[in-house]
């Protein structure tokens, strides 16, 4: 079998593994593919009741024709390829306009709709235009058992790993990322940007304690974090404790995402690599208490013992 021919097998056979993997996902749980449907993504209950029976049935149907290549050319794959973009381009839109959009696509429990995930869609889309695209290879038939095995356990392989193309790719960054600096060590400094104002700020800073807080516009507790944070800016200040929210998000959406002008103010944004830095492990709703001399204090999550710990400290502060 020629390069081509090989290769536009293994390209046929990798969509329909991907939509069976798809369904395969759905099924294991499809109210919550329906409940992101309504809940996350906006479609009327109504709707969303009937949608996910039949976005299931239509996905199972195009993998099945895909697999056994009936109709692939003529049907499978150019219908394929109008449902991956109309479903990339409406769930494209929520990403940029809502905070947080979960799809369940396969099967994920929480996880937040990522732009992995439209990478994914946009690899698939592009595969699939230079299929139709191309002349047809050969007939199945002039495949032999052991080429249509070794095409099948490559499109497989693909399959598997583009419906997890996000774990993969925040587990190697996560895995490429710095040690975060542990308790006692100096926390390295990085240099960003104030969100009000455009002005330069230095993360930790010198001769003063500060809080660096990390938040996620995509953490659904994130937000829930924002009216206590702005409660503690007062006293904070009050101690002379330093509180500033890091982030690596695009300014827009922080300004969507942060309610008030006190949030906004204390806002500081940085490239990717600096974030990295002193969050290795991306965590939200995170932060670091760091002293006057640079030196880590404690870090954790936002409500475990010692961030309570200091929320009462400064409720005290501002009852005194």
């Amino acid at each position: 079998m020629n390069a081509w021919p090989a290769a536009a097998l293994v390209v046929r056979l990798l969509v329909g593994m991907v939509f069976l993997l798809a369904v395969a996902g759905k099924l294991r749980a499809p109210a919550r593919f329906r409940a992101n449907l309504t809940g996350s993504m906006g479609v009327p209950p109504a709707l969303g009741a009937v949608l996910t029976p039949a976005v299931i049935l239509a996905e199972a149907t195009l993998a099945l024709m895909l697999l056994g290549d009936m109709q692939a050319r003529t049907f499978a794959m150019p219908a394929a390829l109008l449902l991956l973009i109309g479903f990339s381009c409406f769930v494209g839109y929520k990403y940029v306009t809502a905070d947080s959009v979960r799809c369940s696509c396969f099967g994920e429990a929480d996880r937040p709709l990522s732009v992995y995930d439209l990478l994914r869609n946009g690899l698939l889309i592009g595969a699939i235009a230079c299929w139709l695209y191309w002349p047809a290879g050969p007939a199945p038939a002039q495949s032999t058992p052991a080429q249509l095995a070794l095409a099948s356990a490559a499109a497989l392989a693909l399959a598997v790993g583009l419906s997890r193309l996000h774990e993969m790719i925040v587990r190697f960054r996560i895995a490429r990322a710095p040690q975060a600096p542990a308790l006692g060590e100096h926390v390295a400094a990085v240099m960003g940007r104030m969100l009000d104002n455009g002005l330069p700020e230095m993360l930790p800073g010198v001769e003063q304690a500060v809080a660096l807080l990390f938040l996620s516009s995509r953490c659904p507790s994130c937000r829930s974090k924002l009216p206590e944070i702005a409660g503690l800016l007062a006293p904070a200040e009050e101690a002379g404790l330093k509180i500033r929210l890091v982030s690596a998000e695009p300014a827009w959406r922080l300004r969507r995402f942060l309610v008030g002008d006190a949030l906004r103010a204390i806002t500081v944004r940085v490239g990717g690599r600096r974030y990295a830095r002193l969050n290795p492990a991306m965590q939200a709703p995170y932060y670091m208490f760091i002293g006057p001399s640079g030196d880590l204090q404690a870090a954790g999550l936002i409500g475990d013992d010692d961030w309570l710990s200091l929320r009462a400290q400064l409720e005290e502060v501002e009852l005194a």
